[in-house]
């Protein structure tokens, strides 16, 4: 269950910034006593911003004023669990809100004059009502009297809705064209460490176009982050020399990484029993095709350790460089503890001095890099 994000660290703030026309938020909360405070407060990833308390009218009005810079993600809050969401641009001029204590626990807030505050509260309330059926169906299964058939059906209507709620949160954040609630949709809903595709997608795009604003500027740098903490130290990193490589090739001839000259070389780690390996073999087949004439080549190691298996996986998948080589031991290959191998496929490409300028290049990332080396030549 993907829930909205909380921020991680409070950075006080008492200094106000006086504008000639600052941005003006008002409303009513009704249901709560008068002269109790609210806080209004601007939130970034790393950091949350206090700008102004106010002690809430006997009608339970309130009125917040700033200076608003950049298109930013505002709280008013009145506990961590009752708050409500704006975002404000500099063209906001008026903003007012009306709710109450029982609706705000719903996310559910009326707003006049901030487009763009609709809109978050709108994804937000449609995001928690799809996680919340994934969320109940969680709680189901905990239950330890639960007989195994009915935690089978309760476990296939769970990753079901959860398909279903990733499909909305993804399809939702493919087009929005805010970047404030861009990247909040992307720090609350979604799971950088499952979803790194999509994560890396969305980063990419709202960076391009808004990468000036502080909340993109968080988002990237915490998804970066994270991708980082998941892949292990490379042993050899993109600017570093690698070593050579000798092993035998399906005739049992001993070939040399080394005797491949003024080549860029793809080196690839793979199996015939690894699906991920076999399902991204036809793109790097098709890249040898195009560039085999232009001084591209792969050298593919196999953590196979049935000869037959592994030579009738390179006919089945076309792949038709010549350099193909295995020690036959699967993960008990001794290649793997220098190069640093716990997980394939995996690869390195190599320039023509043998040093390292890509690793785990796939899909488009590899079709990138290598137009980008070769197609001009």
């Amino acid at each position: 269950m993907k829930k909205i994000f909380l921020v991680l660290s409070i950075a006080l703030c008492n200094s106000f910034t006086f504008a000639q026309k600052p941005t003006t938020v008002t409303g009513h909360f009704t249901g709560i006593p008068a002269g109790t405070p609210i806080v209004f407060e601007k939130l970034n990833y790393s950091f949350v911003k206090p700008i102004d308390t106010f002690k809430v009218a006997a009608d339970g009005g309130f009125i917040f004023k700033d200076s608003v810079k950049e298109e930013g993600l505002y709280r008013i809050r009145l506990t961590d669990a009752l708050n409500v969401l704006v975002v404000l641009q500099p063209t906001t001029q008026l903003v007012k809100i009306e709710t109450d204590t029982v609706r705000m626990k719903t996310f559910d807030y009326t707003v006049e004059g901030s487009p763009l505050t609709a809109q978050i509260r709108d994804f937000v309330i449609q995001a928690n009502q799809k996680y919340g059926v994934v969320q109940s169906l969680g709680a189901e299964l905990q239950n330890p009297m639960l007989p195994d058939s009915i935690k089978q059906m309760k476990q296939m209507q769970l990753n079901f809705y959860n398909s279903q709620a990733t499909l909305f949160v993804q399809s939702y954040l493919d087009t929005v064209t805010s970047p404030v609630i861009g990247s909040f949709g992307g720090l609350s809903f979604i799971d950088v460490k499952s979803d790194v595709k999509f994560a890396t997608k969305l980063e990419k795009r709202l960076y391009d176009t808004y990468k000036d604003n502080s909340l993109v500027h968080d988002f990237v740098a915490h998804a970066e982050d994270l991708k980082k903490q998941m892949e292990p130290p490379s042993a050899f990193p993109v600017g570093s020399e690698v070593p050579d490589i000798v092993l035998k090739d399906t005739s049992g001839k001993e070939i040399h990484l080394y005797d491949i000259k003024d080549k860029y070389v793809l080196i690839d780690f793979w199996a015939s029993w690894c699906g991920p390996c076999r399902a991204e073999n036809p793109n790097v087949a098709a890249m040898y095709q195009k560039y085999k004439d232009k001084g591209f080549t792969v050298f593919s190691i196999s953590l196979d350790s049935d000869k037959k298996k592994w030579e009738t996986a390179i006919a089945k998948d076309k792949l038709a460089w010549p350099y193909h080589v295995s020690e036959l031991k699967g993960w008990q290959s001794q290649i793997c503890q220098p190069w640093k191998i716990q997980s394939i496929p995996s690869n390195f490409l190599i320039d023509k001095d043998k040093k390292v300028i890509g690793n785990n290049l796939r899909g488009e990332d590899l079709q990138n890099v290598l137009q980008q080396l070769l197609d001009k030549q």
